[in-house]
């Protein structure tokens, strides 16, 4: 199975909503979260399956539904799971994954990177829309290698 992690795109500024978790996705962020999307979907190979799991903060969601709309995916599931950082508890819902699977999780830093360094044994430094696939070898606990990572502006001219 593929997992690919990203972080959402660009939101606003801290401060400018009295609860954080309020924060929503810019328009410079949707316009740019469009050109990534495209960018993924470029890279990505035909999944038997291919299912977008999401934070349920709202500049999450707004991310996962501008991917889901770019790679034709129909569901978004909500797992208050990727907005905790628990990946033990992801795994084990992504257990019933076949090997010609892809799962796109849209998250939060510091917990992607965290991520990737349990999966992979790599640091990646995820910046608002940056995106990695991780070919897994092992669901529990998650291991893999590292297909591929991208930053956003990297992404977006693909």
């Amino acid at each position: 199975m593929d997992l690919i992690l990203l972080r959402h795109g660009r939101a606003e500024e801290c401060g400018t909503r009295l609860n954080d978790d309020e924060r929503e996705l810019t328009v410079y962020g949707k316009e740019k979260m469009y050109l990534i999307s495209t960018g993924i979907k470029r890279l990505i190979r035909k999944y038997s399956t291919l299912e977008i799991w999401s934070s349920p903060l709202p500049r999450a969601r707004q991310t996962a539904q501008i991917v889901a709309q770019v790679l034709e995916v129909q569901q978004i599931v909500p797992k208050s799971a990727v907005q905790s950082g628990e990946l033990d508890v992801l795994a084990a819902n992504w257990n019933s994954f076949a090997g010609d699977d892809g799962l796109l999780i849209v998250g939060h830093q510091p917990y992607l990177s965290e991520w990737s360094q349990e999966i992979c044994g790599l640091v990646l430094p995820f910046k608002k829309g940056a995106a990695a696939c991780i070919r897994l070898q092992q669901n529990i606990p998650p291991t893999g290698k590292l297909r591929w990572f991208l930053q956003p502006g990297d992404l977006a001219r693909l």
